[in-house]
């Protein structure tokens, strides 16, 4: 059952197909399903860290539609032109939730990374 915040994942007649809320743009939805396919166990805590993400890249994106429409400067309080409020607090949310994502991807040790470019122990590459 999902509430009108809500949209589910999958077809209605799954029950356990979790629900994202309806406020979260496209780009937080497919970061979502990019790290759920990446890591299909993930719960708990890093469950809960991923929503959290996804949450701060919606606004953010919902904060540079605002900036777009209102444009990258401002009056300040006595009428000089100044950045636009929101443009920090997207930086800082993006930042925020690149961390977190950082965390949350799957972590690859130096010798899978080597292995993976066709390197070998000694940096030359491999036949």
């Amino acid at each position: 059952m999902t509430s009108d915040l809500y949209v589910p994942l999958a077809s209605p007649d799954d029950d356990a197909a979790p629900a994202l809320p309806r406020h979260w743009s496209a780009e937080a939805k497919r970061v979502h399903a990019r790290i759920l396919a990446e890591r299909p166990a993930i719960a708990g805590a890093d469950l809960s860290s991923l929503h959290q993400a996804c949450t701060m890249i919606a606004t953010a994106d919902r904060y540079d539609r605002t900036i777009r429409a209102d444009g990258s400067t401002v009056l300040g309080s006595t009428g000089q032109l100044v950045a636009h409020p929101l443009v920090s607090e997207v930086r800082q949310l993006r930042t925020a939730a690149a961390s977190i994502l950082d965390r949350l991807s799957p972590v690859q040790s130096r010798a899978e990374r080597r292995q993976q470019a066709g390197l070998n122990r000694t940096g030359r590459a491999t036949r």
